[in-house]
């Protein structure tokens, strides 16, 4: 107990103070998403409160004034996957390099003001002049993405495909082999594939 308050007060790297020895920790052994290996090289502290340890904020709905970047880039994800999802399963995706239909953009408003509802139904967006802003700005950003998209899969010929497509979840691993030989194995979910 001594010894480990006197190496916290030096401030040196020590076992105290969260030095762990080369190999201790050998990530081969886990199953990783990309999204893991990102959170972890970018914030390991990040990393253990979310991984490991399960943390969460816990935001109450009445507290909330307006959308949180997280959820707010949760609904934009959920409105662009459910309308890519939507216009494959419908056959109604552009044949490849052509624009999105007039429908189609009309579509893409409409499972935004779903999503959104359904957002402010669990407090997420905040007060009801918040959530009109919302609204707003996340129509505009809806047309911009429907250009961008046009522009790039005008671009490269291509037109979507899949969403949400798995990989790694069977015992089927994507395995990354490093440069010493040893292995990472490797799963998760690619939003969105086009094909060309």
């Amino acid at each position: 107990n001594l010894t480990r308050r006197l190496n916290r007060r030096r401030g040196d790297l020590n076992p105290h103070v969260g030095r762990v020895p080369a190999g201790a920790i050998d990530a081969t052994e886990w199953l990783l998403s990309a999204t893991a290996l990102e959170t972890y090289a970018g914030c390991p502290r990040r990393y253990l409160f979310e991984r490991v340890l399960r943390l969460a904020d816990d935001d109450r709905p009445e507290r909330i004034d307006e959308i949180t970047p997280l959820d707010r880039g949760n609904l934009t994800h959920a409105v662009l996957e459910r309308f890519i999802a939507e216009s494959i399963l419908s056959g109604e995706v552009p044949a490849p390099g052509e624009p999105w239909s007039a429908g189609r953009r009309a579509h893409l408003l409409g499972v935004l003001v779903e999503e959104l509802a359904g957002a402010q139904g669990r407090g997420l967006t905040g007060g009801r002049v918040s959530t009109i802003i919302l609204e707003r700005r996340l129509r505009v950003e809806m047309e911009q993405f429907l250009a961008t998209d046009n522009a790039m899969r005008a671009d490269r010929r291509s037109t979507p495909s899949h969403v949400e497509l798995a990989f790694g979840f069977d015992d089927d691993h994507t395995v990354l082999t490093l440069p010493d030989g040893r292995t990472l194995r490797l799963r998760g979910r690619v939003d969105r594939v086009d094909a060309t």
